[in-house]
């Protein structure tokens, strides 16, 4: 993760929705990345584990995978 926050700028647009519970969240968001000249913008879903009120684990699901690979080819 580091090395792609080194490579890409990465903008967040807004929080679209959000869901909580005792054990986790899911959250929408639209995010802007910037890499030289070129931009995308995707939505993105955040899904947090948490257990004993600690972040375990973050999976990330994109919503148009496309777009992601074309960005990072």
């Amino acid at each position: 993760l580091a090395n792609v926050s080194a490579v890409a700028q990465r903008e967040l647009l807004s929080v679209d929705d959000l869901m909580v519970s005792d054990d986790g969240a899911l959250v929408v968001v639209s995010e802007r990345l910037t890499r030289d000249d070129e931009q995308v913008t995707l939505t993105r879903s955040l899904r947090y584990r948490v257990e004993h009120g600690r972040l375990l684990e973050c999976w990330l699901y994109e919503h148009d995978q496309a777009a992601v690979d074309h960005f990072w080819r």
